[in-house]
């Protein structure tokens, strides 16, 4: 590498670095004034006092404090990741796996996450519409190389349904998460072929017993 592409690299990753420190020094405060005196006392104010920032570099972060504290992003696919699945060549799905495995370690505590949701069920709804909005986000991307909007919905909602998975069942310390990735979401395939396929079958028709079909009808009552 020459020395101007290490001076141009060398920047951004230093506002990487910063960014993510501030991203982190907002979390840790809006937690620890959560710790000290519940949800009422880790105010938008307060979070931004605890971690010196300003408001607007609050919001520049995080949509509301129920997020700062549950450190969630507003994004979770990176830019070069998401470019990079624009620029790529070759079947949707495949792509999309891609994507998600990139994004999975992207700013985002899991494990911490899954915790305070635990133990403050009044962040549960907030939680789940930021599930929402990083479904919209794989579907918003996989819309730009998808041929309808049927197929970027199908593909985005088969890998997110797979990346479930993987995280309760085939996701462990020596099966790699692109490895888990591809297997349960063979494993939501079978699912769905085998939930379908009675429902796809002819139905059972009522059929009239033999030799009755042809037979006069008796209009007397007796």
């Amino acid at each position: 590498m020459d020395a101007d592409k290490a001076e141009e690299i060398k920047p951004c990753g230093l506002r990487e670095r910063k960014k993510q420190q501030t991203r982190r020094a907002i979390h840790g405060a809006a937690l620890r004034l959560l710790d000290e005196g519940g949800l009422e006392n880790a105010t938008v104010e307060r979070i931004c006092d605890a971690a010196d920032v300003s408001a607007r570099t609050f919001f520049n972060y995080y949509p509301s404090k129920a997020a700062a504290i549950l450190g969630l992003p507003d994004r979770v696919i990176p830019p070069e990741v998401a470019e990079r699945f624009r620029r790529a060549q070759g079947e949707l799905v495949p792509a999309l796996c891609e994507v998600v495995v990139a994004a999975t370690n992207h700013n985002v505590d899991r494990k911490g996450i899954k915790r305070v949701v635990a133990e403050r069920p009044e962040l549960v709804a907030e939680f789940t519409r930021w599930i929402m909005s990083v479904r919209e986000e794989f579907i918003a991307l996989a819309r730009e190389r998808a041929a309808s909007e049927s197929v970027a919905f199908g593909a985005a909602s088969l890998v997110l349904a797979g990346f479930g998975l993987a995280l309760h069942t085939h996701r462990t310390d020596d099966n790699p998460i692109d490895v888990a990735l591809a297997q349960s979401i063979d494993t939501v395939i079978a699912t769905r072929n085998a939930v379908l396929s009675p429902l796809q079958s002819p139905s059972n028709q009522l059929t009239e017993p033999p030799g009755e079909a042809n037979a006069p009808v008796n209009s007397s009552v007796e």
